[in-house]
């Protein structure tokens, strides 16, 4: 019992405050703060603080750490059990960080104004100066949990996509590498053996030059893998194209019997008229393989297909391109589409006389450029088009204005720029151009 009490002091002003904010961090940090887990919480926070407490006052000191890690990890498997175990493995990691960082950054910071022995006879220092700062994060935590702030439920989605690539190592690599900071952190603290933080500290600088040689590694193979993305991209690109191909080819055939058999029925009026109705449709397309860029004539097939649909005519001029796109393509192709959609919208809300688009593409000196023009549903005003490309913004009812702050983003990302003027009070013209260097 006289053990107990001798640890009191340590228990109420370090332990349980330390083991609340680390656990509770966790939970709300991997969004597991259900009302059970909550109540588990409170019994880990108890027993481990207890435990902590007890063991910090009276067993020697070089076996602090490892019997702190030991006794940390067992106790919140047993009051966690309910959780998976690839769930109890990431909550139990994480607070024993939380833990472990926040009394070594804590224990250090102050251990440079007093000593270690004296902190620990006058835990007074503690409790007014650590203290509140827990009890500020508790507070933050609290009400990131209320708003569902939730940052390693995307970033668990996100190593999970990605599982098969490198991503996964490079956190592991890290998270060593903060351990191993940790322990050198911890000397103050703990009282740790100097055989102990010299071998952490050649642990931290091994770690330290790995991660910068597998970040490099990283950035290499995602290059590799962008290619490789691109391959598929343009593979299927050329697949959609067989496509069209022969959906045209079978229009065509229809066409030529159609126009045959008014031929033969002696009806050359009324044949001259069909082709000269389909003329337009056969240059269209002409057109657009003439400009050589797979993904960009995709692109148009698909968009020129839902004007169609629309009743919008289009007035396409894009100059031979080639294939200078590259891995840019993805993104040029995301920006013009975005641009495209945009524009088929508005011209919807238009009168049928006045639905016109207009397209104009190009690559020269560098420089791929894109410009399209389509009329306004309604007078717009000039002080609006410097708020086009802020997320949420938009001229139109209901959950909209995504698509601008996209391209504004990708423009951004590969040195692009966007340009947006009103043509006249009836029409607006968008203009991009991207680096392809």
């Amino acid at each position: 019992m006289i053990n107990i009490i001798d640890a009191l002091p340590t228990l109420l002003i370090v332990s349980i405050p330390l083991a609340c904010v680390s656990v509770y961090a966790s939970l709300v940090f991997w969004g597991r703060t259900t009302e059970r887990n909550l109540k588990s919480a409170i019994g880990f926070v108890l027993v481990s603080s207890i435990y902590a407490a007890i063991s910090f006052n009276f067993l020697p000191l070089q076996y602090h750490l490892v019997n702190f890690l030991v006794s940390f990890l067992v106790i919140f498997g047993a009051f966690f059990f309910r959780l998976r175990w690839l769930a109890l493995f990431k909550a139990s990691v994480l607070s024993l960080l939380i833990y472990v960082a926040l009394e070594s950054i804590a224990g250090s910071i102050l251990t440079m104004f007093v000593s270690r022995e004296y902190l620990l006879s006058h835990l007074y220092i503690w409790l007014f100066i650590v203290d509140p700062l827990l009890l500020g994060i508790l507070f933050l935590l609290f009400y990131l949990d209320k708003r569902r702030v939730h940052v390693g439920v995307p970033i668990s989605l996100y190593v999970a996509e990605h599982r098969n690539t490198s991503f996964p190592a490079l956190i592991l690599f890290f998270v060593l590498q903060f351990c191993a900071l940790v322990v050198v952190i911890t000397n103050g603290v703990f009282g740790l053996p100097e055989s102990a933080v010299i071998t952490a500290s050649i642990l931290l600088c091994i770690a330290s030059i790995a991660v910068f040689f597998f970040v490099l590694h990283v950035i290499s193979r995602t290059k590799t893998e962008v290619v490789e993305m691109t391959k598929e991209v343009y593979i299927k690109e050329i697949h959609d194209m067989f496509t069209i191909v022969r959906g045209q080819r079978h229009d065509f055939l229809n066409h030529a019997q159609v126009a045959l058999s008014l031929l033969k029925l002696n009806k050359l009026e009324e044949a001259n008229q069909y082709i000269n109705g389909i003329q337009f449709d056969i240059e269209e397309v002409s057109h657009l393989m003439r400009i050589g860029e797979p993904a960009i004539v995709a692109l148009l097939q698909s968009k020129l297909s839902s004007c169609m649909a629309h009743d919008i005519k289009t007035d396409i001029n894009f100059g031979d391109i080639g294939k200078v796109l590259g891995v840019r393509s993805i993104a040029i192709v995301t920006i013009m589409g975005n641009l495209i959609d945009n524009a088929i919208e508005e011209t919807k809300l238009v009168a049928d006389e006045y639905r016109r688009i207009g397209l104009e593409g190009r690559a020269s000196n560098g420089v791929f450029q894109f410009k399209i023009i389509n009329p306004l549903s309604k007078p717009l005003h000039p002080a609006d088009i410097s708020n086009f490309t802020k997320l949420g913004f938009s001229t139109k009812k209901g959950d909209r204005g995504i698509g601008l702050a996209v391209v504004e983003q990708k423009l951004n990302l590969y040195g692009g720029n966007l340009s947006v003027r009103l043509v006249d009070e009836k029409a607006i013209s968008f203009e991009i151009s991207i680096p392809l260097n």
